[in-house]
């Protein structure tokens, strides 16, 4: 005779491993997903300056393409601001150093 009992609690092992690895892939699918909410003044914006591009994209590829080149900017600028912090840093302990 089977033993039901064991049966059971196997499966009910099962569905909550199955139910974990959904909330996982949910999870990274919300970190790889933005919703905007624009205005209809921002849209109206967002189609003109989509109309100046020579390519044509919808208007959350174009927002998307905006977003990417003001972070790649800001990531720059931040790069640009350390390397420049070492050099001050660099200099002010060679001046001090040489006195």
């Amino acid at each position: 005779m089977e033993n039901r009992f064991t049966n059971f609690n196997k499966a009910k092992e099962e569905v909550k491993e199955s139910d974990y690895k959904t909330e996982v892939v949910i999870e990274e699918e919300k970190k790889k997903t933005y919703s905007f909410t624009l205005l209809p003044s921002e849209r109206q914006m967002l189609k003109e300056l989509a109309n100046q591009s020579s390519i044509r994209v919808s208007d959350s590829q174009f927002l998307g393409s905006i977003i990417r080149e003001k972070y790649s900017q800001l990531k720059q600028e931040q790069d640009e601001s350390a390397s420049m912090k070492v050099w001050l840093f660099g200099n002010t302990f060679l001046r001090c150093f040489l006195m």
